[in-house]
C-alpha cells in the first residue's frame, strides 16, 4: 500500500490563559498513523498531561518563544479529543493529520529541527535526509509575533499539499502561527528541506521535518515475483 493522507483537524486557542487546548480527532481507521503538532507561546513549555500513548517524534529548540513539538501514534479505538496540558498559560495552537500505508515496524524513517530567534518573515527549513525511497516529507513550522498581524505560512515547494495554517486571534499582541505541510507524493531517498515564508514578521521561529516511511512490499504482502515457466 502506498502511503496517502487520511485526514486532519486542527484547534485555536486564543485566550492567554489557561493552560490546555483540545484538538478533535479526524476520521480516522484502526492502524492509521497519526501526527499532533502543538504550539505554546510559553518560555521553554513543556508538555505535562494528556497525550497518553503518543510517542514525542521530534521537537524545535532555540527558539523559546516558538517552540513545536510532534508526536505520533497509530489509532486504536480513538477517543473524540484529546485535551493537551502545557505547563504554561499562553495563546496555543495544534492539530493533528493522519496518513496510511507507511513502515509499521520504523513510521519515521528521518527527523530534524531547527528555529531562529531573528525577526524576519522568511525561514529555511531543517533538512532531513531519508535512506529509503517512496518516503513523503513533513514539515510543521511555528513562530510567534508581537504584531496585532494574523500569521498565515507557504511553502517553498508548489507540490506540497498543506494541511494545517493557523493563526491566533487578530488584534491582539503576541500572536501565534503554526502551519504544517506535506510532500504528498514519493521522494526518491537524498536530502530535502523546505523554505516557509509568513505573511508577517516574526520575532521567533521555529519548525521541525519528518520523513514518513512507505510500508515494505513484503509487509504489504508481496512476496515476490514467481518464477517464470
Amino acid at each position: 500500500m502506498a502511503l496517502s493522507y487520511v485526514a486532519s483537524t486542527t484547534a485555536v486557542k486564543d485566550s492567554g490563559s489557561g493552560t490546555t487546548i483540545t484538538v478533535n480527532v479526524p476520521a480516522v481507521s484502526n492502524g492509521d498513523l497519526m501526527f499532533i503538532a502543538v504550539l505554546n507561546l510559553g518560555s521553554n513549555w513543556t508538555y505535562t498531561s494528556g497525550l497518553t500513548g503518543w510517542t514525542l517524534a521530534q521537537e524545535s529548540s532555540g527558539a523559546a518563544n516558538a517552540v513545536v513539538r510532534v508526536w505520533q501514534r497509530v489509532a486504536s479505538s480513538e477517543p473524540s479529543s484529546y485535551t493537551v496540558t502545557m505547563s504554561s498559560a499562553s495563546r496555543a495552537l495544534a492539530g493533528i493529520v493522519a496518513y496510511r500505508g507507511y513502515e509499521s515496524s520504523n513510521p519515521v524513517n528521518a527527523a530534524n529541527n531547527s528555529s531562529s530567534s531573528s525577526a524576519g518573515t522568511t525561514f529555511g527549513g531543517p533538512n532531513v535526509t531519508t535512506s529509503v525511497n517512496d518516503c513523503w516529507l513533513l514539515t510543521a513550522v511555528a513562530c510567534r509575533t508581537n504584531s496585532s498581524a494574523s500569521s498565515s505560512f507557504t511553502t517553498s515547494d508548489g507540490s506540497d499539499s498543506e494541511r494545517m495554517d493557523l493563526t491566533t486571534v487578530t488584534g491582539s499582541s503576541n500572536n501565534a502561527g503554526l502551519a504544517l505541510y506535506d510532500s504528498n507524493r514519493n521522494l526518491m531517498s537524498g536530502t530535502y528541506s523546505r523554505t516557509l515564508t509568513d505573511s508577517t514578521t516574526w520575532t521567533h521561529v521555529s519548525a521541525v521535518s519528518l520523513a514518513i516511511q512507505p510500508a515494505s512490499l513484503v509487509a504489504s504482502g508481496f512476496s515476490g515475483w514467481g518464477m517464470p515457466i
